[in-house]
This record gives C-alpha cells, structure tokens and sequence, in this order.
C-alpha cells in the first residue's frame, strides 16, 4: 500500500505532497486538473520509460513511501539491490532533467530503472481500460493457471519448461537438415536434367575442334 506520494516540478504540478490511507482512493478533477500526471509520476517510480517532456524546469522528481511485506519477494530484490526497509516500508523516487538524464532510488540507494520494475511487478498491480483483452491472450491464461496452481508446481513447471526448450532446439534442428535434404534433392533433380541433355547430345572425342574449326569457317 502507498502511505505518501510526493511530485515536484513534473508536467503542470509545480509540488504536491500527497499522504494516503488505505480503502479505495479516487482522484477527481476536471480536464486538465492534473489526473493523468498523477497517474504517470506513479508511473515512474514503478519503472516506466522516462518521459523527459513532462520536466516542466531543470529537474521533476517523484517520490513513494509504501509498504512491502518483510521477506517477500519485493524484499528480496530490494535487498539484493543494497536498498533497506524503514519500518516496513520502502522510499522509491525517480528524478529526470532538462539534460535528459533520468536516476532512480529504492531503499536510499540508487539503482536501475529495471530494479523498479522488478519491485513494481511484486507490490503494484496496474489495470487499464484494454486489460480484458488480454484474458484473450493465451500466455496470459496459462499464467493464470500456473499462479493458480501454487507453489507446489513450480518444480513441475520449471522441469517441463527444461523438457521443452529442448523439444523447440531439436525440431529447430530437425527442420534445417530438412530444408538441407530439400536443396540436395532439387540440386540432384537439376544434375540429372544436365546429365540428360549431355547424354542427349552424345558428344564425341575431337569434337569440339571440328566445331571450332567450322565456326570459324
């Protein structure tokens, strides 16, 4: 859960420090009340590709305090990126210039933008007006099934994953000693047509001599 979210200088928010409860929170406003910058700044500091038209001076930054359940998986990856909990919450900012350099922290260390969208996949759950297409998606059903099932089959996936890379590099295999016998097979066809008309011609010994000689008669 997200307890504050603090933009400066991004797009038409010149500052805003926003503290956050839990429930549902609904942002409301007019057109062109800031509604959709709100919803990129987040965007940021979830890892999103930097926008450097929305720095509206020298400098935007956004930052987030929110919650992330100690020894989780968000946990992990922070801590693997040299980031620490405070209290059992995470600080996540994003700064980006003029210049068009973008810096991103987690934990109150400075890391990759991926690393934030390694934690975002983990404590941030995003949805949008186009998500129910996506439930058309075959990847995305057998990833619902796979979630579903639990831990106990992630040996089981993982396993038949291994099996099946193997499958996809042996038929990948297969198919090009195909396509090789294929181009032998038209090379032996083309051959034989020659040989065919070389056998139809039924040339003779000293006979390219008598030829030369006739032309140049």
């Amino acid at each position: 859960m997200i307890s504050n979210l603090s933009i400066q200088k991004l797009g038409i928010i010149e500052e805003s420090n926003i503290d956050l409860s839990a429930g549902m929170i609904a942002f409301t406003g007019e057109t062109g009340a800031g509604k959709t910058m709100v919803t990129n700044a987040l965007g940021l500091v979830l890892g999103d590709r930097a926008d450097f038209g929305l720095v509206s001076t020298a400098a935007a930054n956004v930052e987030v305090r929110m919650a992330i359940e100690p020894g989780s998986e968000a946990a992990r990856i922070l801590a693997e990126a040299g980031g620490a909990l405070d209290e059992g919450e995470v600080v996540l900012s994003r700064s980006l210039t003029e210049a068009g350099r973008s810096r991103a922290f987690a934990g109150g260390r400075s890391v990759p933008a991926a690393t934030l969208t390694a934690l975002s996949n983990e404590i941030a759950s995003r949805h949008s007006q186009n998500d129910q297409i996506a439930l058309r998606r075959p990847t995305t059903q057998r990833e619902a099934l796979d979630k579903y099932a639990g831990s106990m089959m992630i040996d089981l996936l993982a396993e038949y994953r291994e099996y099946y890379d193997e499958y996809v590099a042996l038929s990948q295999e297969l198919a090009l000693w195909q396509t090789k016998q294929r181009e032998l097979a038209r090379e032996a066809v083309i051959l034989e047509q020659g040989l065919a008309e070389i056998v139809a011609a039924d040339p003779q010994p000293g006979e390219l001599d008598a030829l030369a000689i006739e032309i140049a008669r």
